[in-house]
């Protein structure tokens, strides 16, 4: 597996940091050419560093999301999109500043998509304060609010993706529910195994939770109460794709080489 970086926020951690957003109409036979064009070009102006690349697509245009360092002191702006636009036609370029002096954020790249689907990006540091903060205040009562925004949660993951992995045929469940097991790792969650399918009975283990490692770190676990949000999340998927009602609980909790991983097992209700 290969880590998937997505920046939207850019540390300066000194640098002079510039972000270039550049459009070009996408002919037959011209999109790699210009793409290796830009980058070439980019290479030869030597008072530049690319730091990050972000390619995108839509209808006849194609977009590229560049996150340059200016390493001489006397360049501005204008001076690299004036070169750059002299060495590669037919590219229209605008660029974005650093808002604060130690990050640049993207304010063009908007909205965040995964395909036709609009997505958020939420960080596992915001979430387990979340989570720490609603365990603090409600206790209990945290546990059970957070399963069912897992299972609301799972049953919308379904109906948002099903079509678009498989159209309009309705698939074997268990083919359908390992590929939305496949899609939470897509996503982000974490990296799910299914190790018992039957009518009644299924047990997946899911290892690497987003946030969980912290979240359990320095005190002894115990299995029932580790995960409610990812044990709802998993029924809700499993719900939705059977048209039936599952019950799941946690089984089994370790950590293993800075891993987390918990089995779930749920049984048909």
């Amino acid at each position: 597996m290969v880590e998937k970086q997505i920046p939207l926020v850019c540390p300066t951690r000194g640098e002079r940091l510039l972000g270039l957003i550049i459009t070009y109409d996408i002919k037959p036979g011209t999109r790699k050419l210009l793409i290796e064009e830009i980058i070439k070009a980019l290479y030869e102006i030597e008072y530049t560093d690319i730091k990050a690349s972000i390619y995108n697509k839509r209808e006849d245009k194609a977009i590229l999301f560049l996150y340059l360092t200016l390493v001489k002191p006397n360049i501005e702006p204008e001076d690299v999109i004036r070169e750059l636009k002299r060495r590669v036609k037919g590219i229209n370029v605008t660029y974005i500043l650093p808002q604060t002096p130690l990050a640049l954020i993207d304010t063009i790249g908007y909205p965040l998509k995964s395909g036709d689907i609009r997505i958020f990006a939420f960080d596992e540091k915001a979430i387990n304060s979340a989570f720490t903060e609603m365990y603090r205040r409600m206790g209990a009562t945290a546990l059970v609010i957070l399963f069912y925004i897992g299972l609301y949660i799972g049953k919308s993951i379904v109906k948002s993706y099903y079509n678009t992995l498989f159209g309009g045929r309705v698939e074997d469940v268990e083919t359908a529910f390992t590929a939305f097991l496949y899609l939470l790792q897509a996503l982000g969650w974490g990296r799910m195994e299914v190790l018992k399918f039957s009518d009644r009975e299924v047990v997946v283990r899911a290892r690497d939770v987003i946030g969980l490692l912290a979240r359990t770190s320095g005190e002894t676990q115990t299995p029932g109460s580790i995960d409610p949000l990812t044990r709802g999340l998993i029924a809700g998927i499993l719900s939705e794709i059977t048209g039936r009602d599952w019950r799941g609980k946690e089984i089994d909790f370790s950590i293993r080489d800075g891993e987390t991983e918990v089995v779930f097992k749920y049984t048909l209700v």
